[in-house]
């Protein structure tokens, strides 16, 4: 029995036409020490596989293990470990060997198959994750498959998560000290928030979060310096519905001698703010 095919969903010994489960007494090993074993997981429920390396003191006593990869963790949570079967495949003096054997069955294309659990290619953690895994990981993870699914952090918890991040993210600290979102990075975030809106409720929520002695500015006031600058800073910003009505104003006001004067006074403002009114925004007017 050199190596194995797959039918369906279970494997095939090429050499022999019973399915993968070694005969009995066709591997001799020592009594009194530690096998290791490349074992086969059927989900008895879907039938999805999984194949992996366990050390036992009998490959012939069912210890209760089904394999320990994230992908049928979250299975075996799902399903309860009584809906998996676990079976022997082959019996090694070495747990190298169990790796070796593993590594020809747990290939990349065994790895891409959708009816298996295997997350990585086998022989010790193999090589890195291909998209097909994260994939399978991601998969695992979402709605309801996701131990944190529908659950609220207590205020306790809250506290912990705060005070073991603090300092984190700061300066030399943080994951993006020294670097800058190439265009492409800020295109694709624009593009990806774009037409988006919060609803009332997170208006609301993210309101309450900065009322009151949530607000970093509770209990202080901006210098005067401060509050020059914003109040410069926003006497140049104008809305688009200001600057459509200032210019119907500009195109119904006839062009004679003091129009500009009597446009200013209309709209409260001096002779300077309309003149540069005009060359900002309504050249092509005047």
């Amino acid at each position: 029995m050199k190596y194995l095919e797959p039918v369906g969903k279970r494997f095939l010994c090429v050499s022999h036409t019973f399915l993968c489960s070694p005969p009995a007494g066709s591997i001799s090993i020592e009594e009194g020490k530690m096998k290791h074993i490349v074992f086969l997981t059927t989900n008895v429920i879907n039938d999805m596989i999984y194949i992996g390396v366990h050390t036992v003191k009998d490959e012939n006593k069912d210890d209760g293990y089904r394999g320990s990869g994230n992908y049928i963790s979250s299975a075996i949570k799902k399903y309860s470990k009584e809906s998996f079967h676990r079976e022997t495949l082959f019996t090694y003096k070495t747990r190298q060997e169990a790796l070796d054997k593993e590594a020809e069955i747990v290939t990349s294309e065994f790895v891409a198959r959708e009816d298996t659990y295997n997350l990585r290619t086998g022989g010790l953690g193999g090589c890195a994750h291909s998209e097909e895994t994260k994939r399978k990981m991601s998969f695992s993870k979402i709605g309801p498959k996701n131990f944190n699914y529908n659950k609220k952090f207590s205020e306790e918890t809250k506290e912990k998560l705060r005070v073991s991040h603090m300092g984190i993210a700061c300066g030399e600290l943080s994951v993006w000290y020294g670097r800058k979102h190439t265009e492409e990075s800020k295109e694709k975030n624009r593009k990806k928030h774009l037409g988006k809106k919060h609803t009332k409720e997170t208006i609301q929520k993210m309101r309450q979060t900065k009322l009151g002695k949530k607000n970093p500015m509770f209990g202080r006031k901006h210098v005067v310096e401060t509050r020059q600058k914003i109040s410069r800073n926003n006497g140049n910003k104008l809305s688009l519905r200001t600057v459509e009505q200032r210019r119907k104003d500009i195109l119904e006001e006839p062009q004679i001698r003091g129009w500009k004067t009597k446009l200013a006074k209309k709209w409260n403002k001096d002779l300077s703010t309309l003149n540069k009114f005009i060359k900002n925004y309504a050249k092509d007017l005047v």
